[in-house]
């Protein structure tokens, strides 16, 4: 298991992807703030910096799944609700409006600029 890991942490990860990570990191504390985005009234807490360490971690994964030895986008992406989902909390209005932590995930990656 540690070689497999070992691996993992040398996939490349481009500066403009590290940027992105930590773009949707931002975005979710500051949701209520983003024009346009309809669900950031539901955001009663955004993700802590230590999110950004988990999406590189797992988009690398995803990358090495993927038989890449370099991290794109779409693994940012297809590992968002895993790495986001138990991050933001949602409050009350989300709950009586039935907006699930998922349609507030997409809101918040969709208002993000991909590289």
């Amino acid at each position: 298991m540690d070689k497999v890991q070992d691996i993992c942490e040398k996939v490349y990860v481009d500066d403009a992807i590290k940027w992105y990570i930590s773009s949707i990191v931002v975005a979710s504390r500051r949701a209520n703030q983003i024009q346009g985005l309809d669900v950031g009234k539901y955001v009663r807490i955004g993700c802590s910096p230590r999110a950004s360490i988990a999406f590189l971690k797992m988009a690398k994964a995803s990358a090495l799944m993927q038989g890449r030895t370099y991290v794109v986008p779409e693994d940012v992406k297809a590992v968002r609700h895993q790495v986001l989902r138990h991050r933001i909390g949602l409050n009350y209005a989300a709950v009586a409006d039935n907006i699930s932590v998922e349609q507030v995930i997409d809101g918040i990656v969709n208002s993000v600029k991909t590289p």
